[in-house]
This record gives C-alpha cells, structure tokens and sequence, in this order.
C-alpha cells in the first residue's frame, strides 16, 4: 500500500500531493496499523520517530513544527532525515525552527502546504542548500516558507547553492516554484547553476533578491517579487546580481562565467540597483518593473554576446547621477550586440547628473529605439565612444535635460532618425576620430 501511495502523490503534483500525505497521515494516526520501515531509511540508518506518518512526512522523523518566534523544537536533525532517504519530502503546516544549515540530495523534492502556513526558519544560520549533481534534476521546491530572524539578518543567505570554479560542482535541474523568502541579507545566492529556474517566488526584507554567481548558465527568473529592506544599509543592494566573481579569468587560468540568462516579468521595488550583471554572455531583462530604484535600474558590465533589454518599466527616485539603463565597456565589442528598445523610464527625483539611458566606453553595434523618456537632467539618451549605433523612434521627454540625446567621443556611424526630443541634440566626435557619419538624422 505504502509504495501505491507515494507513486499516486508523485503523479498529483506539488500541492495536490502535499494534501494527499496529509489525508493519509492523519488516517495512520486514526487507528491503522503504522508504515513499516523502507529501504532507503535503512541505508540510511533512519529510524522513524513516529510511524503512523507516512515515509516523506517530515513528521515520521519527530519534526514538530511548534516554533513561535521565541520558543519550540529545534527540527533541523528530523528535517535532514526526511531529506536523507525521500525522493520528496512533505511539510506540513507549521513552523520549523533550524540551528544549522540543511543540505537538500540531488533529485530530492520538498512540497509544502502553501507559503502562508508553513515555513522553515533558520536561527542566526543560512536556510537551505543543494548538493552537487551531475544530471538535470528533477530536483523542485514548492509550496513553503523560509523565514529568518528578523533581528539578527545581516549575513545569512535563505537558499545557497556554493558552488566553486570546478566545473563538476554543477547543481543542475534545480526549479524553485511559489517559495517566499523573509528576512535575510540575500534570498537566493547561486553558483555553478545550471539549467534552473526560480518562478513565482516572493523575496521580502533581503539586501539581495538573487545573486547569479561564476560559470551558472541557462538559469531562468520569471514571475517573481523582491521588496528589499534598506534598514541594512545603502549603496550595493541589489534585485538581481549576476557576476562571474573570481571564476572568470581570461587568458590565464579559467573563462568560467554567468551565460543564457533570462530575467522577465518580475516585480523588483527598493533596491539601489534593479539588475546589476558583470561578464555575463547573453543576457536578456524583459517585461520587468524595477520601482524606486536610487542608482540605477539595469547596468550591464563587460557583457558580451547579445544582451536584450526591452519591455521593462523603470523608476528611479532620491539618487545623484541615477541612471534607468546603464552599459559600460564590453571585453570583445566587435561580437557584442546590445538591443535596448521599449522601455518606460522615469526619474521622479533625480538630482544633478542623471539620464536615462547611458551607453558608454567604445560600445559597439547598439540599438536603441522606441524608449520613452522623462525626468532626466543631463540627458535622456547618453553615448560615449559609441560605433554604429541606431537611436530610433524614442520619446525624450524631460525638458530639464542639458540634451535629449547626447553622444560624446564618437567613432563611428550612427543612425538617428524618428525621435521626438524635447531638449537639444548634440553630436561630438572623438579626437583621435572623424565627425561620426550620420546616415540619417531627424531631430
């Protein structure tokens, strides 16, 4: 019966087999005889604390969940059991308090009863973490909680995937699905992960929403909210950080970096960075909402390949020389293709210095069309060094601006046509450089 049972919750999905253990558990404890030990307990020398719950139930391993914020069980040694021998382990309601950091097997599944009703909460340690895997997962985590202290958050991670610059310390096939994440320095840190996805997670009160580190590729955030908390400081808080650290090294010993990273439709408010990537290979933000940023919406930094940036609404508030989308140098432009096109970006207090979309440093092969717009002083569109660029169609509405568009040292040709520019437009070639050719102009 036990082995029907748990095939049956597999195939009912994350919520619906967090529901079924439960029905099953309580009709154990109602009277029918226990569940017998499984093999996978043996060979991992568990032994079940309570076996009228069902093999995956962290509760068969004597979690109690009775954690009020100041008092209850300390349930990281049952939760790590449950880990050990499941292929998926079940939460139910309540609130588990941990001491130390749990390891999740590759290819282990936690489902909970829902976010609201069930959480694990680390004390003054990092949540949770994977172990290195070789194959494409599954390995899932849907339906919970992690919560921090409040009090005692400035260092510690939710979920954290360490990683190294060895490539065999891949963690693949990893989906985070509806987890929410309170109170920590950085919700998600990530490195060396691959083929993964965080969809429809809520990240409240952190420092960092997600930090994408070293060689991590075809990595996927979708649907997501991140609320930072300021209370720990200004100044390097980001929604999204991608960086490939010390892992990228070129020309000496490794070119281990960030590639194939996609970051739409999700809700990023408070940060001083929205998204902030670094040696990066391709890299495409769409249809996001990056509200109240005080430095910068999205810079991108010595990223090469394609890298995308359409779609996004952007709002900038409270920061001198803000800025709504920023580039800067890129390690090999002549391979680098840059599209930044439909955006809404607004500055609602910007001071001295802003601007709304600045591409600097010899960038090559831009293409900046469509955007629109508003509240900037320095200039709406700015380049720098820039070689065969097209600004195209955009609306540069802030009539404060010293220059709706304004392109500085520039190499090469340039397209200008279709903008509507309530400032001035002003051209300036590099010295070492002939005036840029402009193959067709429209102001």
């Amino acid at each position: 019966m036990q082995r029907r049972e748990i095939s049956k919750a597999m195939l009912l999905g994350p919520a619906a087999a967090g529901a079924f253990l439960a029905r099953n558990a309580t009709a154990q404890s109602s009277g029918r005889p226990g569940y017998p030990p499984t093999k996978e307990e043996a060979a991992a020398k568990v032994t079940a604390a309570d076996d009228s719950y069902p093999p995956g139930d962290v509760r068969r391993y004597g979690a109690l969940g009775d954690w009020d914020g100041t008092q209850g069980a300390d349930d990281t040694a049952a939760l790590q059991n449950a880990l050990n021998c499941n292929a998926t382990v079940f939460l139910p309601p309540g609130r588990f308090r941990t001491s130390a950091m749990l390891t999740i097997p590759a290819t282990v599944q936690i489902v909970g009863s829902g976010g609201d009703v069930c959480s694990i909460e680390p004390q003054e340690c990092d949540g949770l973490s994977f172990a290195p895997s070789s194959g494409i997962g599954p390995t899932m985590l849907s339906g919970f909680a992690v919560r921090g202290n409040p009090r005692g958050r400035n260092s510690f991670v939710g979920i954290v995937c360490p990683g190294s610059a060895n490539p065999a310390a891949q963690v693949n096939g990893i989906r985070l699905e509806n987890v929410r994440i309170h109170f920590f320095n950085t919700a998600v840190s990530v490195r060396t992960f691959w083929h993964s996805s965080i969809r429809g997670c809520v990240f409240n009160h952190v420092y960092h929403g997600v930090k994408i580190l070293g060689q991590s590729c075809k990595v996927s955030i979708d649907d997501c909210q991140m609320v930072c908390d300021l209370t720990q400081g200004h100044g390097g808080a980001t929604g999204v950080l991608i960086d490939s650290t010390a892992d990228y090294d070129p020309g000496h010993n490794t070119r281990l970096r960030p590639e194939s990273i996609l970051l739409q439709n999700n809700l990023i408010i408070g940060f001083d960075h929205g998204v902030a990537a670094a040696d990066v290979l391709d890299v495409r933000v769409l249809h996001n909402v990056l509200d109240y940023c005080t430095y910068s919406g999205i810079q991108l930094t010595t990223c090469d390949g394609t890298c995308t940036v359409h779609d996004n609404w952007i709002a900038l508030n409270s920061g001198a020389r803000v800025c709504g989308i920023r580039l800067v140098p890129v390690s090999i432009p002549a391979s680098s293709i840059r599209n930044i096109r439909d955006n809404f970006i607004v500055a609602t207090a910007a001071l001295a210095g802003s601007c709304g979309i600045s591409v600097e440093s010899l960038q090559n092969h831009c293409n900046i069309s469509g955007n629109t717009l508003s509240g900037f002083t320095q200039a709406d569109i700015y380049t720098q060094g820039a070689s065969n660029t097209s600004i195209l169609n955009n609306r540069c509405g802030s009539t404060a601006a010293g220059h709706s568009i304004f392109s500085a040292a520039a190499r090469g040709p340039m397209t200008l046509d279709g903008n509507f520019c309530a400032s001035a437009i002003l051209l300036n070639a590099a010295a070492d450089s002939s005036t840029p050719r402009i193959v067709s102009f429209q102001p």
